[in-house]
C-alpha cells in the first residue's frame, strides 16, 4: 500500500526511473540529422542543434568525431568543426560547423558529404548520433556561352539578351549571325560576359516561321535549327525548331 501510495512522487524501483535531469545518466543527440547545403562565395557557418538530457549549472562542452570512412575523401581543409557547447542550465546547445568556399575543389554542381559522430560522455550514452553534411560550392557564373545550330536558312536567325531596364546589352541582328547562309546547316558560337542581374534572352527568326526548313529546294524537309545559352552547367536558356516563331524569349537570372 505504501509503494502504492508513493507511485506519483517516485518509484518504489530504482531500475524504473527513465530519466532525471539531475542524477540521472547524461546522454546526447542531434536535434536534426541530415543537412543539404549550398556553399556561397562569402562562406558559411550552420549551427547543428544538439540535445542533452541532463541539467548543469555551468556550460559543458563535448566532443564529436568525422567519420572518415563516409565523409568524402580529401575534403578536410574545407570545412571546421567545433565542439558541441550546452549552456548552463540548458537541456539543448549548437555544434558549430564552417565551411570556406575558397577551399572546395572539384568540378561545378559536384556534391561532397562530411559525416559527424557525436562522441558519448564518461558514463552517458548517444543516440540519434549521426549527422550527414551533403553539401556543394555555389556555383559563381559570369561568363555565359551562346551557341546557335541555324536551319537552312540562316539568314534569317538572330538574337538580342536584354537586362532588367530593357537595355539591349548583346545581340546579333538577322543577316549578320549566318550572313549568305542558304541552304547550309551551320553552327554560330559565342561568349557574352554579363553582371551579376536578371535578363532576357530572345531568339528572332525574321521570317517567322521558326527555326525549322520546311518545304525547301535544299533538301530533306523538317531541318531543325537549335540555341542554348549556358554558364558552366547553368543552362539559362534553350529551345528550337518551329516553337520559335518569329521570336522565343526566355527570362534568367546570372548569379541570383
Amino acid at each position: 500500500m505504501l509503494c502504492i501510495s508513493l507511485v506519483l512522487m517516485q518509484s518504489c524501483d530504482p531500475d524504473l526511473v527513465v530519466f532525471d535531469p539531475d542524477n540521472g545518466q547524461t546522454a546526447l543527440s542531434f536535434g536534426e540529422t541530415v543537412y543539404n547545403l549550398s556553399i556561397p562565395e562569402e562562406n558559411l557557418t550552420i549551427e547543428i542543434p544538439v540535445n542533452i538530457t541532463t541539467r548543469s549549472n555551468s556550460a559543458r562542452d563535448f566532443n564529436v568525431v568525422v567519420d572518415e570512412e563516409a565523409t568524402t575523401p580529401g575534403t578536410s581543409s574545407e570545412y571546421s568543426i567545433g565542439s558541441v557547447s550546452i549552456p548552463a542550465g540548458e537541456y539543448s546547445g549548437t555544434l558549430a560547423v564552417d565551411f570556406t568556399f575558397a577551399n572546395i575543389g572539384g568540378m561545378d554542381g559536384e556534391t561532397k558529404d562530411l559525416v559527424i559522430n557525436l562522441v558519448a560522455p564518461d558514463g552517458g550514452a548517444t543516440y540519434n548520433d549521426v549527422a550527414t553534411i551533403t553539401y556543394f560550392r555555389e556555383i559563381i557564373c559570369n561568363d555565359l556561352e551562346l551557341e546557335v545550330v541555324s536551319d537552312i536558312f540562316g539568314t534569317e536567325t538572330g538574337y538580342t539578351i536584354t537586362d532588367d531596364q530593357g537595355n539591349v546589352v548583346a545581340g546579333v541582328e538577322p543577316g549578320d549571325m549566318f550572313p549568305g547562309n542558304f541552304c547550309t546547316q551551320l553552327t554560330y558560337t559565342e561568349s557574352i560576359t554579363l553582371p551579376d542581374g536578371d535578363y532576357t534572352f530572345t531568339i528572332l527568326d525574321s521570317f517567322g516561321d521558326g527555326m525549322i526548313a520546311q518545304n525547301n529546294a535544299c533538301g530533306p524537309d523538317d531541318i531543325i535549327g537549335t540555341y542554348r545559352l549556358s554558364c558552366s552547367i547553368i543552362v539559362h536558356a534553350q529551345g528550337g525548331g518551329a516553337s520559335v516563331g518569329a521570336a522565343e524569349s526566355t527570362d534568367f537570372s546570372v548569379n541570383p
